[in-house]
């Protein structure tokens, strides 16, 4: 795989851990750096706004050159399930991507992208409203059977990470003390050598010990949000120049 990508996708990464989103929990599986997991919630529409939804993220080695694959595990009655998605950010739209995107603003995206209509558009469905509002319901109690993390969890690791920290993070027991160049003490996740055998979400990448108060959940969801509408109404911009 290309060193490029490898880099970019490790600096994606720790600023994801470093500064998360409040409705966007996303990292590699353990085993494969190129296909990540995400699960998003307060997604744009009514009948969407009381679920969680699970999918998979599949990096190509061009990356960030080229564009992610999405694809949603979670039924949610907007996009058909394991199968590639057709949106603007993904890979059928390969002349509208931008490098300088990332995976956290491709997510913000994604999630304004549920209160479209389906249009035809490959990967997508037009459920009747009430069954969505039912499997948005239900979608909390879900768990993917690849990664065995439950949207319930993973909600509730979002939220959690938003709220201001009173000591500094303990050091996981399977990790080891590095100092970086600044002479601050880091966590290092263990060598995936010693991961088990089956798909699980990768441990933290190198974050600081010393802990930082987050921003508050509404405005880090304000911001998001407006990243994403931005991006959407840019990539309408470029669909009618072409």
């Amino acid at each position: 795989m290309s060193t490029k990508a490898t880099k970019r996708l490790l600096s994606e990464l720790r600023q994801l851990q470093q500064d998360p989103p409040s409705n966007i929990v996303a990292r590699p599986l353990e085993d494969d750096l190129f296909e990540w997991h995400f699960t998003i919630t307060n997604v744009d529409g009514d009948d969407f706004n009381e679920g969680v939804y699970h999918g998979r993220i599949l990096l190509p080695a061009e990356y960030p050159l080229k564009p992610p694959d999405f694809m949603l595990l979670t039924p949610n009655g907007r996009f058909e399930l394991n199968k590639k998605i057709c949106l603007s950010i993904s890979g059928y739209h390969e002349d509208l991507w931008q490098p300088a995107w990332s995976i956290r603003l491709a997510l913000v995206s994604l999630a304004s992208f549920f209160s479209t209509e389906a249009a035809g558009a490959i990967g997508g469905l037009q459920t009747p409203s009430a069954e969505r509002k039912k499997l948005a319901k239900q979608s909390r109690n879900w768990t993917c059977p690849t990664c065995k993390a439950s949207n319930h969890e993973l909600i509730s690791e979002a939220i959690s990470t938003h709220e201001p920290a009173a000591a500094p993070e303990s050091i996981p027991d399977n990790a080891e003390r590095a100092s970086t160049s600044s002479g601050e003490s880091t966590v290092v996740a263990a060598q995936l050598n010693e991961a088990p055998a089956t798909s699980t979400l990768l441990a933290p990448m190198p974050v600081t010990v010393a802990a930082r108060a987050r921003e508050p959940v509404e405005a880090s969801l304000w911001i998001d949000r407006t990243i994403g509408a931005l991006i959407v109404v840019l990539v309408l911009l470029l669909l009618r120049r072409l």
